[in-house]
């Protein structure tokens, strides 16, 4: 016998505009940098955090699937706040703003899927969920070591079945209402490494500055500042896996020092960048 519960879904609509625009990082304007191909999975790790406030973010260009299996932390999503512990399965989708707390320990597996994945569907609306099952948890540690073994090519299947139906369907229509956002959307993506100043964004969507933090705010719950910072640290992740320099990292996703970049890192992470290659370099 196995406990399933279903705890909540969120819908959140997402801009047709930005689709050609959230895809992985394809290198370094001045091809300095190691390249980046496309790689449809950023994490299949095991990480553990000690006490450590994540602030409000989002993942632009990844699925998040985790299962939490030690510890416990506070997980702040769609205007609720739960407590996962060991056996809770976790799946946020990209744009959607969440915060954890952890005030102990808290040991997670994660699986970060692209965007772009074909068995994703069609990204006009977003599920986010909350799994207690004992069943879906087997499937999990089973599809987590296939991953870790096969990387994205054990994504050739598809999704295991367990988690399907908290995926997008190929039935939902282009949603046409945000372009404006997605104008400023894409410009992010396409000038993270270089300074971005609220006026280059406001300009991208045609608004006024007042009047695109409002709108923005409203569709997103963070700032456009903090998504930046969110999108900066997902691509300093790729790099990273990548095994580029550190120091590269830093200026190829617009932080114009080391330190400034250990600081968000950490603040975003809940760690530095040294300790997350450690994890993800030595496999």
């Amino acid at each position: 016998m196995y406990i399933c519960a279903f705890v909540y879904t969120m819908y959140l609509k997402s801009p047709a505009s930005l689709q050609p625009f959230i895809m992985l990082f394809s290198g370094c304007a001045n091809g300095q940098w190691k390249d980046m191909h496309h790689n449809e999975i950023l994490e299949c790790e095991t990480f553990t955090y000690g006490k450590h406030h994540f602030p409000w973010h989002l993942h632009p260009n990844y699925w998040s699937f985790s299962l939490t299996v030690g510890g416990s932390a506070k997980l702040i999503f769609a205007g609720q706040t739960f407590t996962v512990t060991a056996g809770d399965i976790v799946i946020i989708p990209p744009l959607s703003p969440h915060r954890t707390v952890v005030e102990d320990f808290f040991t997670y597996k994660i699986i970060r899927v692209a965007v772009a994945h074909p068995a994703l569907g069609r990204m006009s609306r977003f599920n986010g969920h909350l799994l207690r099952d004992r069943q879906a948890v087997a499937v999990f540690h089973r599809w987590h070591e296939r991953l870790k073994e096969s990387g994205s090519a054990g994504l050739a299947g598809g999704f295991p079945e367990s988690f399907r139906p908290y995926l997008p369907g190929e039935s939902f229509g282009p949603d046409t209402a945000h372009a404006p956002l997605g104008q400023a959307l894409a410009y992010m993506h396409e000038n993270f490494s270089a300074p971005v100043q609220l006026e280059d964004l406001s300009r991208a969507a045609f608004l006024s500055s007042s009047h695109f933090q409002r709108r923005f705010k409203q569709e997103f719950a963070i700032s456009p500042m903090r998504y930046i910072q969110s999108l900066r640290i997902d691509k300093a992740k790729e790099l990273i896996i990548r095994g580029n320099p550190m120091t590269e990292v830093a200026l190829a996703t617009g932080f114009y020092d080391q330190s400034h970049f250990n600081k968000y890192f950490k603040m975003l992470v809940g760690m530095r960048p040294s300790a997350y290659s450690a994890v993800v370099r030595n496999d």
